[in-house]
């Protein structure tokens, strides 16, 4: 998915937007996490796994 196609512009960007503005403060961030998969997804969905496991593993050192 590229940011001019029009399935971004009149689909995925509205209810990114929907979305985002109906989270609560606390489900935010993993809301705008499962959207940024969906979007980078679309193009390679095999890297999908790969960002969730690279995000786990940075998101675990940050805590320690």
């Amino acid at each position: 998915m590229v940011f001019t196609t029009p399935i971004f512009l009149f689909a995925f960007l509205p209810l990114a937007i929907v979305l985002e503005a109906l989270a609560r403060h606390r489900m935010r961030t993993a809301a705008l996490t499962a959207l940024s998969l969906v979007f980078y997804g679309w193009w390679r969905p095999d890297f999908v796994l790969l960002m969730v496991f690279s995000s786990t593993v940075d998101f675990v050192a940050g805590r320690r």
